[in-house]
């Protein structure tokens, strides 16, 4: 089902318990990229931090899933398939 894939697809940039547990943090060597780390038990973030490293990883999620939706579908009905036909 087509309308299933999709709806997932819809929920996974929802993930806010995902984006607690981890934060951004600058690559060594003063460069401007970041990485994406798993945040400490007792994670010292202020909540304005928090917050919009939370908003970015949705953008990123966002920004990345969402335009791939089509082939990300297109991938599972092909398993989903080819499951099928070997269950024969």
């Amino acid at each position: 089902k087509e309308d299933d894939v999709y709806d997932h697809i819809d929920n996974i940039c929802d993930a806010e318990e995902i984006y607690d547990k981890h934060y951004l943090k600058n690559t060594p060597g003063g460069s401007s990229e970041w990485i994406l780390a798993p945040a400490e038990e007792a994670d010292e973030r202020a909540p304005n931090t928090k917050r919009w490293q939370s908003h970015s990883m949705k953008e990123l999620c966002d920004n990345i899933i969402k335009p791939a939706d089509d082939e990300i579908k297109d991938t599972f009905m092909k398993v989903k398939k080819k499951k099928s036909e070997g269950q024969r």
